[in-house]
């Protein structure tokens, strides 16, 4: 089955390219049921707009730029054939896992419209009582081994999602900043117009990304905006006449560990999520007193 809901070719099946069309659909679809829970009814007629502008309209009306750009990474991440499978009730496990807490929800708004889900978790970390892996286990347990779909999003899976879903994932998805691609089919959709080019993303989140697209704006306008606000996160203001660490001999290890952190930082800025960047805490000491704990 297709995100229109019909039959899937078998060559669609086997490729990672999504149509055109899958976007708008999937984003017309998830304003329309951003509120229900259950099962998604894709056989409802679609609107029939008066004229394109309308259409147009109509569709910035019902759609909020994070809904869209989440979509539209959601459609990057998922092949044909996933796409097929999260649209059937087969007890199906899933996993996503995404760079920034800001990006759970509109995730999740999406991810229930796309696919068949009686469950959706959305743990960001901000409830200390509920986003642990110790939590919700029985229910997943009881959803899976009756047939259900049940998915988890989180910045950080197995520290918030139960741990039966993400022991039992049969899919795990990685969303991390938002990609080029993404973000010049949301500033089509909302402007009109693709950017011929955008500039590097770097640094920016995603509700950074989101607050540059606006509507009855342009292209150009819109990669403005992304241009200084890059350069504004990127910016660095010096504090003293230190040298920069590169420079400095005599540290030894330190100086290794702190290079490998400065790299790893922007391996974060570039969408790597932040719990998967190794050795982020270090332990200082010195003869003259005990050691501090410090962390980046």
């Amino acid at each position: 089955m297709d995100a229109r809901g019909g039959p899937m070719p078998e060559a669609a099946m086997n490729s990672k390219k999504t149509p055109a069309y899958t976007l708008h659909d999937l984003a017309r679809r998830t304003a329309r049921a951003a509120d229900e829970k259950g099962y998604l009814d894709l056989g409802a007629a679609p609107f029939e707009p008066a004229s394109p502008e309308e259409a147009h309209a109509a569709f910035l009306d019902e759609n909020t730029v994070p809904r869209m750009l989440a979509t539209a990474m959601l459609v990057e991440a998922l092949s044909m054939r996933e796409q097929a499978a999260i649209g059937i009730r087969n007890g199906l496990a899933v996993v996503v896992e995404v760079a920034h807490p800001e990006m759970v929800a509109p995730v999740a708004n999406p991810l229930r419209t796309a696919g068949t889900f009686s469950e959706i978790l959305q743990r960001s970390g901000s409830n200390r009582s509920q986003d642990r892996p110790d939590h919700g286990c029985d229910k997943v347990a009881n959803l899976l081994g009756a047939g259900a779909n049940v998915a988890g999003v989180s910045p950080s899976p197995t520290r918030y999602l139960p741990s039966t879903l993400t022991a039992a994932a049969d899919m795990h998805l990685t969303l991390g900043a938002p990609t080029t691609r993404a973000v010049r089919s949301i500033i089509g959709l909302v402007t009109g117009r693709r950017p011929r080019k955008l500039p590097p993303l770097a640094g920016l989140t995603f509700l950074d990304v989101c607050a540059a697209i606006r509507r009855n704006s342009s292209a150009a306008a819109c990669t403005k905006r992304l241009s200084v606000m890059a350069s504004a996160k990127l910016a660095v203001v010096a504090t003293n006449d230190a040298p920069p660490l590169e420079q400095m001999h005599g540290l030894g290890e330190a100086k290794e560990w702190g290079l490998a952190l400065a790299a790893a930082v922007e391996e974060w800025r570039a969408g790597r999520p932040w719990e998967s960047l190794p050795e982020k805490s270090v332990v200082l000491g010195d003869p003259r007193g005990p050691a501090r704990p410090a962390s980046a």
